[in-house]
């Protein structure tokens, strides 16, 4: 499923920028976003972190990818992975790219982090876009190909399988590597963040977050049982307000 766009808070800050067209991607100013740099065997991919109306304007002439759900259900069991623990993804996802966004399902997700990715395949250039959020009790990668927006070839309701240029196994060496990337990354780190967040998930009745340096990812058995525990989290993973400065008299 696809996350919901918080569609008043992308229109009032759309006209901050000047993407206009599909193929805006190959002139994209990365200036000022943070990257990251992915290599395979068979190529290379800049992965580059988007703002919220960056990639609202961008999805507007795209393909969504088929999704493969059976390597997302054997990343969430690999116990070495943090991908299952929505905490520690997000931490991880954070601290290496800024803040969350707000393009998901806030009664079924809680944190989305967007991106462009650019790369070029036998001379040409290509453009996706990728969302990474927390649907329900998962974690999601979507992969989006910009295409032009006068291309009417594509019924852009379908989703897509994977093109010859970005094939399926490249979609999971990269969806591998930014799991592995995050999870290196906390493990060396975890001890150095003093995080203190709580996400709420709220149709699955999950609750994730950290206080005093340790990451959770609780369930509930019942709506009772987890506003329950929520009222408990909340003060409890709320960061405290930082005081003011104070003003000298005059």
């Amino acid at each position: 499923m696809e996350p919901i766009t918080d569609g008043n808070q992308v229109e009032n800050t759309v006209e901050n920028n000047s993407i206009n067209s599909a193929e805006s991607f190959l002139d994209f100013d990365a200036n000022g976003h943070i990257n990251l740099d992915i290599k395979t065997n068979n190529n290379n991919y800049q992965l580059i972190r988007l703002r919220d109306d960056e990639f609202f304007q961008l999805e507007r002439n795209t393909l969504s990818i088929h999704v493969d759900y059976g390597h997302l259900i054997n990343l969430s069991m690999d116990e070495d992975l943090i991908y299952s623990s929505f905490s520690r993804m997000y931490a991880a996802l954070t601290h290496l790219f800024g803040s969350s966004g707000r393009l998901y399902d806030d009664w079924k997700g809680s944190f989305s982090f967007p991106f462009l990715i650019r790369f070029k395949k036998n001379g040409e250039e290509f453009g996706y876009l990728l969302n990474i959020f927390n649907m329900r009790s998962g974690i999601e990668f979507c992969f989006y190909k910009l295409i032009s927006a006068n291309d009417t070839r594509f019924d852009r309701i379908v989703m897509q399988k994977p093109f010859e240029e970005f094939p399926q196994d490249e979609i999971n060496y990269l969806v591998n590597y930014i799991a592995g990337y995050c999870t290196g990354y906390f493990n060396e780190t975890e001890k150095y963040h003093d995080d203190c967040f709580l996400l709420i998930t709220e149709s699955n009745l999950l609750l994730s977050g950290c206080h005093d340096h340790v990451y959770f990812d609780h369930s509930y058995e019942s709506p009772e049982e987890f506003q329950a525990a929520m009222a408990v989290r909340k003060p409890q993973c709320t960061p405290p307000r930082r005081s003011l400065p104070a003003v000298a008299d005059t």
